[in-house]
């Protein structure tokens, strides 16, 4: 049996974020699935190693994110 948590789409837990800022971003986007963050290409979710690191645009939501922070 798979067991689901708060992201709604890791089948295996929370997947570990590969740095710091990684894991601020996601819990700064936590009201968007891990999914959605990849599709968007923030994120990149290795499966192999349950690690979830810098996608493409990660710069670019980041700095979007901050923004709106302050």
């Amino acid at each position: 049996m798979a067991v689901y948590n708060r992201w709604g789409d890791t089948p295996h837990g929370n997947p570990t974020s590969a740095s710091e800022e990684v894991a601020k971003l996601r819990l700064a986007l936590n009201h968007l699935s891990l999914a959605e963050l990849e599709e968007q290409r923030v994120v990149k979710w290795d499966k192999n190693s349950n690690v979830v690191k810098k996608g493409p645009r990660f710069n670019e939501k980041g700095v979007e994110v901050l923004n709106n922070e302050c």
